[in-house]
């Protein structure tokens, strides 16, 4: 299905003019998953950069991202092969699917339209991410507050894990 929209798409997922790839938003972009105009790398947000994973525009390099709200020393391409970024994305999460919701789910989660469910709050859902924590090994651990610029306070207010609390299954 290629969902193309406006004119003179090549590719898939296109919404805007002109581009070239897939899952472009803007025009002349020639790369994929771009979002705004004249991109020719790819995961790009901003206009008219030559390489990839930049946020902002007219850029030929890729940039150092930030990490716990301060400038860090790798690329955003670094940090997707890193152990460090691996991790986090095991902390237990609830996605409650388009087919479990009740009415007024859909009407208080109104992105499960696009998404086709929504992630939700359970009231406990910060001791099972303090478990999780807790069970890690110590290089786990390590690895992740060895993350550039690691702040124990943004990862608690991002994630509800306080790396000094011990709280039992």
């Amino acid at each position: 299905m290629d969902l193309t929209t406006r004119d003179d798409n090549i590719g898939n997922y296109n919404v805007g003019d002109y581009n070239t790839g897939k899952c472009n938003t803007g025009s002349w972009n020639n790369g994929d998953y771009n979002s705004g105009d004249g991109n020719s790398g790819k995961y790009n947000t901003g206009d008219w950069n030559k390489s990839s994973f930049n946020t902002g525009c007219f850029n030929t390099k890729e940039s150092k991202i930030m990490l716990f709200n301060k400038p860090s020393n790798i690329t955003y391409r670094e940090w997707e092969i890193s152990e460090a970024k691996c991790l986090p994305n095991q902390i237990p999460i609830v996605c409650v699917r388009l087919r479990d919701m009740a009415d007024v789910e859909e009407s208080v989660h109104p992105v499960y339209k696009l998404t086709g469910g929504y992630i939700k709050r359970a009231i406990n859902e910060f001791d099972h991410r303090q478990i999780w924590w807790n069970d890690l090994s110590e290089d786990e651990k390590n690895i992740i507050m060895s993350i550039p610029n690691f702040d124990a306070e943004i990862f608690k207010e991002c994630t509800g894990i306080d790396v000094n609390q011990t709280l039992k299954k």
